[in-house]
């Protein structure tokens, strides 16, 4: 693993198991940085030198979180790698295919109330409205 002397880690509860990640912005240069996220963990494969593990491992070996994959289910080697996906920070998801970035869940801007005719507000209380 990589150790950079400008990050700090922090496990924040034993209960629920979360990490913040905290580093200096110079690292990603500076306020006005461009960079993309993509974190691994691994508690299973020490030896970083096979990091590209489509070189080493063959499906079968590697083996599958998914169970209906009967032939390679369960995870084998790779078990204990995870990884998130890409998320980009300081600047828009590009347009065009990127693989590995995260899916956009935000909103679509609003465009505020549709056209509607201009009927006077009628109370039937007499209060207005």
């Amino acid at each position: 693993a990589i150790s950079l002397p400008m990050s700090r880690t922090f496990v924040l509860c034993d209960i629920v198991k979360v990490v913040e990640i905290a580093f200096k912005n110079t690292l990603t240069g500076g306020e006005k940085g461009k960079f993309i996220w993509l974190p691994w963990s691994d508690v299973g494969m020490l030896d970083w030198s096979m990091f590209e593990f489509n070189d080493h491992f063959t499906l079968e070996q590697a083996g599958s979180p998914m169970k209906d994959d009967t032939i390679n289910y369960p995870l084998k080697a790779l078990w204990g790698i995870d990884n998130t996906c890409r998320m980009p920070s300081g600047f828009s998801t590009p347009t065009g295919s990127m693989p590995g970035i995260c899916d956009n869940y935000d909103p679509a801007p609003s465009r505020g109330a549709p056209n509607a005719p201009n009927v006077p507000c009628k109370n039937p209380t007499g209060a207005p409205c």
